[in-house]
């Protein structure tokens, strides 16, 4: 066997390695919510159906944000699959509107099974550098 051909075998085994390796980390990992690099046909979340609100305070009163109007239809989905980085910077963007005192999310999910998990509850005041987890209540 030559000296490439070897070379070649070793890379072509270390890329399989970390091409089965990679989706473990999701699995052992604490980030249930991305799945990115997980094998989907394995993943609950993957088969979740989730539905978010969120709600705006402005002036005293509640405001639903019209999330369909406002984003493109792949974000609104990323915003349901719970991206934290991408909801957290969508709450602080949501708190450069003039006006808003705080904004509320609340995303709801329903497991393949048909049981439902408690909410998820996080809320942004204005002004504030950091987005709270409410309880599920």
């Amino acid at each position: 066997m030559t000296s490439g051909r070897r070379w070649f075998g070793v890379f072509a085994g270390l890329f399989l390695l970390f091409q089965f390796a990679m989706p473990l980390a999701y699995y052992f990992g604490d980030q249930a919510y991305d799945e990115r690099f997980s094998w989907r046909m394995f993943s609950p979340v993957h088969l979740e159906r989730c539905s978010i609100d969120v709600v705006e305070q402005v002036e005293g009163a509640d405001r639903k944000v019209p999330l369909w109007e406002l984003l493109p239809a792949p974000w609104v989905n990323i915003l349901a699959r719970f991206r934290p980085t991408v909801v957290d910077s969508f709450l602080h963007w949501r708190c450069e509107e003039p006006g808003i005192a705080e904004v509320r999310y609340t995303r709801t999910c329903q497991q393949a099974d048909g049981s439902v998990r408690p909410p998820k509850r996080l809320r942004l005041a204005c002004g504030s550098a950091q987005v709270e987890e409410l309880p599920a209540s």
